[in-house]
């Protein structure tokens, strides 16, 4: 038996910027938007946003995706796909917003041109099988995870700054740290 999840964005504590393996691109380090804008905001940095912050994604908490994941075992049909997504529209300039305003950044945002390789655009998940079939929704809304996101990054900083600067030398810019 075997039942497939199409995850979302999922964030949330334990990610660290920069523990993957250097792959010759600074999305190394800054691979995901929501642990690279909330280390940037803590360090009061502008917040890179592409193509005026227009895109938008379905941003689901990793407790969510956890209680989705046992949904589809529990209860999913066999060889089904199931949609574990918050069914939620965020732009990037609106979590860029939200970020800043939790962290008390007052840097604001830095507006850079549209990535050639994004394409992107508009995507958010469709939650209704989900919803019916595995009585499966994201309960955590964005600003409750975004807040559980920030505290656990604050109690972590000086991991994830370590881990950050393996790669410095091959960064654009120079590592904001919160201790520098």
């Amino acid at each position: 038996r075997t039942v497939r999840a199409r995850f979302q964005n999922v964030y949330g504590p334990g990610e660290i910027l920069g523990a993957g393996k250097w792959r010759g691109t600074e999305a190394t380090v800054w691979r995901n938007v929501i642990p690279t804008f909330i280390f940037k905001a803590l360090n009061s940095a502008k917040l890179p946003v592409q193509n005026k912050g227009n895109s938008s994604r379905d941003f689901i908490y990793v407790d969510d995706v956890c209680r989705g994941l046992i949904a589809c075992a529990l209860k999913g049909k066999p060889g089904d796909v199931y949609n574990l997504a918050s069914g939620k529209e965020t732009t990037i300039i609106k979590l860029a917003k939200i970020i800043n305003d939790l962290t008390n950044n007052k840097s604001g945002v830095k507006y850079l041109p549209k990535r050639p390789w994004d394409n992107s655009g508009h995507r958010f998940g469709s939650t209704q099988k989900s919803k019916k079939e595995l009585r499966f929704q994201s309960q955590i809304d964005l600003e409750e995870g975004l807040r559980k996101t920030i505290d656990w990054t604050k109690k972590n900083l000086k991991l994830i700054e370590k881990t950050i600067s393996r790669h410095a030398r091959y960064l654009k810019q120079p590592l904001l740290t919160h201790s520098s």
